[in-house]
Parts: C-alpha cells; structure tokens; sequence
C-alpha cells in the first residue's frame, strides 16, 4: 500500500485471476469490472461455489459478496434494477448515510469551484439516470444545491449548459499553458481577466488557508506512560534486544511476539528465534530509562546499542559517533532514569 507500482500489480494480478477462473466457468453469463468492483450474472444457486474459487485462488485476497435483492442491485454509484420489460434500468445511488452537504455557495471560494459542483452533479444525472428517472434525479439535484444556497437561475443556467456539452461534445483542443491563482476574492478574478486577455492561458485557482489551521487545538494531550528506551532477553541465550518506544512498551513487546508467530523476516527476533530454534523470555522485558521525547528515546537507545554486547538487533538505530557513545553510556547507567 502507498507505492505507485501498487494498482498495477494489483491490476495484473485481476487479470490473471480472470484469465484462470472466469473466462473458463461456464456458470458466470456475465462478468464486467471496474478496479477491484466486479459485477457479475450468475445463476444463484452457484454463488457460493463461485465465490469460493475466486476466495482460493489466493489465500492473501478474499471476496465479498453481494446479490439483488428486491429486483434492485447497487454498483459503485448507480442502482440497478428489473424493469417491467425484462431490461436493466438504472438510477444514481446514494449511501443512507449521506448528508447532501456540498460547498456553500456562500464560502469564500472562486466562482469556478462552485460551478464545478453543479456541473458535476448535473452531469451525474444526466449520465448516470434512465429516461424514467432523469427528471427525478435533476429536480433532486436542484432542490440539494438550493439548498446549499445555490440560487436557482444559476442552476437552470448550468443545467442547459451541461446538456449541449452532453449531446454535442466538442473534440479536444490544444493543451494550453495552465497557471494556479491564490484564491483572494476581487483581486484575483482581475489578475486572472488580465491574463486571459494578454496571454490566452487557461486560470485554475486554489482556495486559500482556513480558519481550521489558524485556530490552535486546544485539546489536552496526555503523554503516554510506560514510553521509554526497554530490554529483553532470550530464554536460551545471553543475546538480548534492545529497543524504543513511543508507547506502552507492553503493547510494544507483543508487537515483536506477533512478528515471531507470523514469520515476519523482517524481525531480527524472529531471524534469531528460527535460526537458533531458541525463545523469547516474556518475563525479561524491562524498561531500561523513560524518555517520552522522540529524538532524546532514539538517541539514548543507539547509545546502549552500540555500547552494550550480545545483541540480536540488527539495526544500531540512530547514527551517533562512536567516539561518544563509551563517553555517554555512563551517564545513562549511572544517572537518573527519568
């Protein structure tokens, strides 16, 4: 998670899937997906096998299931549902949780933004609904934005507007140099008229900083207890492992416990307890200093480190001159452990 390669491994390995499963079982009619959203027409009593041979195929994936009820069946942001003449009719789909809260028409935005927003959620309808729901979904749509203090010639003007672009779309221009506006009210919209005369380039703006940032969070934080530089031991060796943490340092130690029980190789726990067939003592962990400062805990742990013998880390932490760290390990064994 978080690499850019990531979506397309994930989309190879979707590929694969349907070249080994589903485009050689005979009891999926249809299968279309988009990303890692498939849908399928399955008779239902092969449901369950189907799922399972997709769950199988690879223990670290699991499929969820969701089937038509009533007629009606969502995906991603539509609804589908039977329609008396045998075909699939098809409307927008909101979640019960929605609020219908979109941006104010009242916020200190650029005109552009607010636009965006109607032209969105006009499009939307548009595209998204049947003939038999296209009107509800657009007087929905109106009745949200008034709401939200959109007034309603702007609406009707938007609303024509998006259908031309719909039934008549123009084919793609030129790319034109693009420049981003602090958002700043008046000022802007006559820099951003300057430019578009003299230069001819296309203006987008960026909203400028918000209250939110400025107001200090007056939240009580509480350090946590229990944070500090620890220490534990093998059950059947002298080597010991010395670490920090920013929590409790319990919670900490049942970390290194699960990296042991899932195979984690990254561990040099684990590496020490399956190359030498040996065991952590759970009743050795001990807290060597507290220290709930980030860079002070970090420092003092790569100080004990680098001065202290048997260690199964396999990292020294910190990088601290060694020319100090004989020097200091005295202070910290010898001062106060606070």
């Amino acid at each position: 998670m978080g690499s850019p390669i990531s979506p397309i491994v994930a989309e190879l390995f979707l590929q694969m899937l349907e070249m080994k499963i589903i485009h050689q079982n005979r009891d999926i009619r249809f299968w279309r997906r988009f990303v890692d959203d498939a849908f399928i027409i399955a008779k239902g009593r092969k449901l369950k096998s189907i799922l399972d041979k997709l769950n199988n195929f690879n223990p670290a994936i699991e499929f969820t299931l969701e089937e038509e009820k009533n007629g009606k069946l969502a995906f991603l942001d539509t609804m589908l549902y039977d329609k008396i003449d045998g075909k699939i009719g098809h409307y927008v789909h909101r979640k019960p949780t929605h609020t219908n809260k979109y941006l104010d028409y009242q916020s200190f935005h650029p005109n552009a933004h607010k636009i965006s927003v109607c032209d969105t959620l006009l499009r939307r309808a548009i595209i998204l609904c049947d003939d038999d729901h296209v009107n509800e979904e657009i007087e929905f749509v109106t009745n949200t934005l008034k709401s939200n203090g959109y007034p309603n010639k702007m609406i009707q003007r938007r609303l024509q507007i998006v259908k031309e672009k719909i039934s008549h779309p123009q084919e793609p221009s030129e790319i034109q140099k693009r420049v981003i506006l602090p958002w700043a009210g008046k000022p802007t919209t006559r820099i951003a008229q300057f430019l578009r005369r003299k230069l001819s380039w296309e203006i987008g703006y960026y909203p400028g900083q918000k209250v939110s940032t400025l107001v200090r969070n007056m939240k009580q934080k509480t350090i946590p207890l229990n944070t500090g530089v620890y220490e534990f031991t093998c059950s059947n060796c002298p080597k010991k492992y010395i670490g920090e943490s920013g929590r409790c340092i319990e919670k900490r130690f049942l970390e290194h416990q699960n990296d042991v029980r899932r195979l984690n190789i990254k561990s040099p726990i684990f590496l020490h307890t399956i190359e030498n067939q040996h065991q952590i003592d759970a009743t050795s962990l001990k807290m060597i200093m507290k220290e709930p400062r980030k860079y002070h805990r970090k420092f003092k742990e790569a100080i004990l480190i680098r001065s202290s013998n048997n260690i199964m880390n396999s990292s020294k932490g910190m990088n601290v001159n060694p020319i100090w760290c004989a020097t200091l390990v005295n202070f910290l064994k010898f001062g106060p452990v606070t």
